[in-house]
This record gives C-alpha cells, structure tokens and sequence, in this order.
C-alpha cells in the first residue's frame, strides 16, 4: 500500500504535529521529547490512518530478522511510550487503539499541512453558497473577520512568548574560598546566607553576608541537623534529623537561638507553607502536612518510590519535590497539588536518564531553578512558569550553567535577582583500608580514579578515571598505563576476561546515548559494541565463570517508568542467547560469583539478594541499602558499602551464614554514580576518598 503522507510532510493531529523529515514531534508548536523507536511506531501508524497495522508489519519495518530482542516486549513498551507522551490510553483512546492480538491502528484524524487551496477543485454545483441569502453572507463576513482577527491576536500573543529572551547567568561570582561547603540546601533571608560547611563529613551550620566575605557559626544548633526551609516572618529554620531509624523535625529560632522538635512524626525532608500554618514532609514514599506546631498530621499522598526535596509553590497551591526513579542513581522532579491532587511528572520525557537535583521557586513565582546532570556535568537549569494570557508560554527548562564546575542547590536572593549556588571541583583520592592496622592509606599514590579491578593473575589492573570516566590499564604497580577510551566515550566498571585478553565494560558512547556493553583488548584498539540493539540499556555487565558469557542488567529505554523492563539476562557471546533468570524483575548491579553457584544483585531500596542457581531462587541477605556488589575470590564473601549514607561503612558479608561485618568510614566517598568501593587480591577494601572543593558562587541573572 502507498504511503499517505510521504516523507517531507508535516503531519497534524489533536494538538501535536509530526515532522516526518526532520522526526520532531510537536504539541502546540513546541518541541516534544519522543525516544527514536516510539516515534517510528508513530510514523508507520500515520502512513496508514484507520487502518490496522499488524504486529508483523512492525517487525519487519523495525526489528529485523538478524536483531537480538524480544519483539513483543519492545513494540508493547514502545506503545505504552508513545501513548504516554500523547496523553493516550489504552482502555480509552483517543490516537491508538489496540485491535486484538492483530496490531494497531492510528484513529484521530490527521491532515497534511502546507497545501495549496488550489488543490480542492470545485465542480461549479455549491448552491449553498451561490444561492446564499445576501444578508447571512454579510454575517458570515463579520464572522469571518473576527475570527481572522483573534487569530491574528492569538498568533501575536504566542508569537510574544516563544520570542521572549530566555534567562540568562550574566556573570558568576565566587563567594567563598575555603572548599569545604556542603552541597545542602542554601537558604537566604535577604542580607545573609545560610549553609554547611566542614571538612569529612562533619559540618557547622554558618552565615554570611549574600556579597560574601567572612562566615560565622550559627550558634546554638547541632552539626548533625540538615537545614531544609526558613520562615521570613518568624526568621525560624526547618532543619531534619536524617537518622535512618528516627528521621525527625526541628525548629531553630534565629533571634533567640533556642531548639524544639517539631511534632513526633518520622520525616526525611520539609517545608514551611507559604503562611507558616502548614508544615508538609516526606517519609519514604509517603508525603504529609500537619499544623505549624506539628499537630494535626494528615496524609497527602503516597507515592511509587521515596520522595526528597520538597518546595511549596509561593502562591501555595502546589508542591514540588525529587521522586527516586526504578533505574539506578536517577532522579525526577514531580508534582502534586496542596490537597494532594493531579500528581504529574514535571518534565516527562525530557532527559532518557533523568538525574534531577533540588530546586527552588523565586519568591515571585516567576521561575524555577534546579540542578540536573547532562552529559557527565551537574548543571543549573531554569522553568519560567506559565502565568496566563499575556505571560510567557514556556516552560522548557533553559541551561543556566554549562561546567567546568558541578552546580547544585540553586536558591533564588529574594528580589531575584541572583542564583546562590554550591560549585563543585571534583578529585578523589584513591585509598585502601587495612583491616589489621585499621588505617586508611593511599593506594598508587592517591591516583583519581575507581572501578578499579585487578586481572585473575593479578598482574594488571584496569580502572576509569574521575571525573572524565575514561578507561585505562596498567601494570599492578601502576606503571606500563595505557589509555583504552577517549572522549566523548565514558566508561564504567571494566571487568576482565577468565583468560585476561578482554576487558568488558559498559560506557556510553555519546551524550544522551544508552548505556551499553563494550568489549575492547588490553592492548588497545576500537572497542566492539557487544548488543547492537538501540533500544536495550545494559549496565552491571560481568563475566559468567565458564568465560564466554556475561551477565548483566537490561533495560528497555522507551519504557514507562511504571512498567519498568528492568531485569537480569545472560549472553552467551558464542551462540549470541540470550536468557532471563528467573524472578530478576526490577534487580540490578548482577555479580556472578567466582564458583558459578550464585548470583549477588541489588533490589528496590538497594537491598542486597542472592540467587541459588541450585535450587533457582532468590533470597534477601541484608535488608539494607548498600552499593557496588562484589565477590571474593573464594566466594564466601560479598563486599559493598553504605558509603552514603548517615553512618557510612564498608561492608562484609558471609554468603552460608549472612553475617555481616562494618567497618566504619569516618570522612566522604567520592563516585560517578554513587561511592565507589572495591577490593584488592588479598580482600583489602579499596575505595575513592573524596578530595573535592565546594564553594558558594552567585548567578547574576537576566530574568525577561
């Protein structure tokens, strides 16, 4: 059958727009994110409209025959992908209907743009118009004419606000100079900031003038609680207790120094309302709001996942806040109303791997700050909020930011005019803890870098380094290095071969690309992409004790986060299967041990669980959060760690017994994607000790 709309067209449906030369999607004229794979489901669709478009079809245009992937899954995820971008549903819809077990078929109408008038002849015998009544065509005229004429306004009016200039960082100014400033929360009540700071982990809550210059402590207040809001009209802090049995509230007065708690409710975050008569938190995935007092708790909402960072909206009718995401180390900003309605993603589909930071409202409501990390750096990104007829449309985020720093914690001064915010030089040290002597000490010179592994014979080793997450080798000593990776490729835990001749890694090639599995030779050369299917992410990939297969975590990148494809397969890189274990659902960071019996790998919360190829099951060993899973050589051990988070540890675990060991670690971890740990031949702890400098720098801002 022809195609309807050939290439080169603008397709329009509903409120969006289809380029199908340059594959942008557009609804009411701005960009919309749609991932590659959903989007050619959407072009094969609108080339026969009303017409079902079999499964098979599918297959053959886009899975060919040569392509390792289950068909079934990625259409249906891309499916779901696509009716979620168009607000579409499956039991309702308005653009995709499911017919049966025979595929699918685009139902809206959908019109070519860019005709000519010409185009539609008329046959001389519309009596409707040439025997019209005179007086119904000049009411037709006027009608005409303002119809003309709003549109005219309407187009003025959008035109405005796509034209307006975008906010701008002007100039950015260094307010502090020691390094030692934590990346918590900022607050400002106008002539002075307050902030964190201190050195391992141990901070004081200090103030300063916004201009900068000398700091003092705030007297009266814990190091151990976490400032999370500031009520002008009282000038009394928020600040949390974080412990991760007794998570608490508490309230510190400015003027008189003097300390209470806020209620007995268990909180990891909170937030003043704008009148200071609410208070709103978080607790796991659940959020709350009590009275200014504490009393009076109510729940608000329950989430899928936990919840951070939560912001009131100046006009207090909504909250804003960080949810966890099922993929591993990402994070999204959501949104629900006061009394808990219209819960949404604040930015669906704008970053494939969302890692979204803190963020803020400028008193005026006019626009939002936040931190998010894009191709390797951690930037500062602006929303100017939508605000009616006359006001600007937007609300893509805009980049205020562009490295070479890290930038987290945006807060607005109160006129609006500045961003103050936590700059980050990021280095690590590299460091081993011998366990007989207790003493923490650099290992090869306090190089920056981890993912560190040493080769079965222990001659070499293989590591990426921080911050530029580039792959290298070298002998154990250090010496004889060589550089396997370079820019704009990041790598990330190399794994060595059973015979030592490849090393496997997982990087990503170019910004905004998935993560996928690599294998390249010691020596050097091109590395060779193991799974060539563009719509599967890999991660954790290590290698299976028989030497020829690895074993990873997959996921689809067109899923929904809530239907989640993630799961643990194994590739045979002889026959090319692939295999599914059984029960691995929502499991990641898989680590086969050395004797082939079990397999270690993090579940939701981190939990660490182990897999008995035996008896094919899957058991909890530690009901604690943890990161980066790895075996002893004799596989009676797995090692990981709680290195972030409040009494961060290294860890040891007997597999037959599930005892498990800490060994306490009293400064910062550094990492990627999370604190590194590792381990040497011996079973000695490596780790990367965070040698990084943090200071407040100002935004000076253009707001249009």
């Amino acid at each position: 059958m022809p195609q309807l709309f050939p290439s080169g067209r603008v397709i329009r449906f509903g409120l969006f727009e289809v380029d199908l030369e340059t594959g942008e999607l557009r609804k009411e004229g701005l960009p919309t994110k749609l991932q590659d794979r959903p989007f050619e489901v959407l072009t094969i669709l609108l080339e026969h409209p009303g017409r079902v478009v079999t499964r098979e079809e599918f297959r053959r245009r886009l899975w060919p025959a040569d392509t390792f992937v289950d068909f079934d899954h990625s259409l249906n995820v891309s499916i779901n992908k696509l009716r979620q971008v168009l607000g579409d549903s499956a039991d309702n819809p308005r653009f995709v209907a499911t017919i049966g077990r025979r595929g699918y078929r685009f139902i809206a109408p959908a019109e070519k743009l860019h005709e000519s008038p010409a185009s539609t002849p008329s046959d001389g015998n519309d009596r409707s118009v040439r025997h019209s009544d005179p007086g119904s065509r000049r009411v037709s005229g006027i009608g005409i004419a303002i119809g003309l004429m709003l549109a005219m306004v309407a187009a003025v009016l959008i035109g405005f606000s796509r034209l307006a200039p975008p906010p701008q960082a002007k100039r950015i100014v260094q307010l502090t100079h020691a390094g030692t400033v934590f990346r918590d929360q900022l607050l400002t009540d106008g002539p002075r900031l307050y902030f964190r700071e201190g050195v391992e982990g141990q901070g004081t809550l200090q103030q300063m003038a916004v201009e900068g210059g000398d700091s003092s402590p705030v007297a009266g207040i814990r190091s151990d609680l976490v400032m999370e809001d500031l009520f002008l009209r009282t000038s009394e802090l928020l600040l949390v207790d974080r412990d991760e049995n007794h998570g608490s509230l508490w309230v510190a007065s400015l003027v008189s120094g003097s300390v209470r708690r806020l209620g007995n409710m268990k909180a990891y975050s909170g937030v003043w309302s704008p009148d200071g008569k609410r208070v709103a938190y978080t607790s796991g995935p659940d959020v709350y709001v009590a009275n200014g007092d504490g009393g009076d708790v109510r729940k608000l909402i329950t989430l899928p996942r936990e919840a951070d960072c939560l912001r009131w909206s100046p006009d207090g009718s909504r909250l804003r806040f960080l949810e966890d995401d099922p993929k591993p180390q990402e994070t999204s900003l959501w949104e629900v109303g006061s009394e808990g309605r219209g819960l949404h993603s604040l930015l669906p589909g704008w970053s494939e791997s969302p890692r979204e930071g803190c963020g803020n409202w400028t008193s005026d409501g006019r626009y939002f700050f936040f931190s998010s990390a894009h191709e390797g750096n951690r930037d500062i990104w602006a929303i100017r909020e939508k605000n009616g007829w006359f006001g600007p449309k937007s609300s893509r985020p805009v980049q205020l930011t562009s490295g070479p720093l890290n930038f987290f914690s945006p807060t607005p001064s109160r006129d609006g005019s500045q961003v103050f915010v936590v700059g980050e030089q990021r280095r690590g040290e590299l460091t081993r803890y011998d366990e007989k002597s207790k003493r923490f000490d650099p290992f090869l010179g306090g190089i920056s870098v981890y993912d560190l592994q040493f080769s079965h014979d222990g001659e070499w080793i293989a590591y990426v380094t921080y911050p530029d997450r580039t792959l290298w080798r070298s002998r154990a000593d250090g010496s004889q290095r060589r550089q396997l990776t370079t820019p704009p490729t990041r790598a990330f835990v190399p794994a060595w071969s059973k015979d030592d001749q490849r090393i496997l890694f997982q990087g990503i090639a170019k910004p905004n690309q998935p993560w996928k599995m690599y294998l390249i030779s010691p020596s050097g050369g091109t590395p060779d992409m193991v799974i060539s299917d563009r719509d599967s992410q890999e991660t954790g990939g290590n290698w299976l004790p028989d030497g020829h297969s690895v074993v990873y975590a997959y996921n689809n990148i067109s899923v929904s986060p809530s239907d989640s494809s993630l799961e643990i397969r194994v590739l045979d890189l002889t026959t090319k299967r692939i295999t599914t274990l059984p029960g691995s659902h929502m499991l990641y960071a898989p680590e086969w041990s050395p004797d082939g019996r079990y397999v270690a790998a993090l579940a939701e919360k981190d939990y660490l669980v182990l897999f008995d190829t035996n008896t094919q099951k899957w058991t909890t060993l530690l009901s604690l959060g943890v990161g980066y899973p790895s075996w002893s050589r004799n596989s009676q051990y797995i090692y990981c760690n709680t290195l972030w988070r409040t009494n961060p540890a290294l860890i040891r675990v007997a597999v037959n017994s599930g005892k498990m060991e800490a060994f306490p670690v009293t400064f910062v971890a550094a990492g990627t994607y999370g604190a590194w740990s590792g381990q040497t031949p011996d079973g000695s702890f490596l780790f990367l000790r965070d040698r990084g400098s943090r200071d407040i720098y100002s935004l000076e801002l253009n707001l249009p």
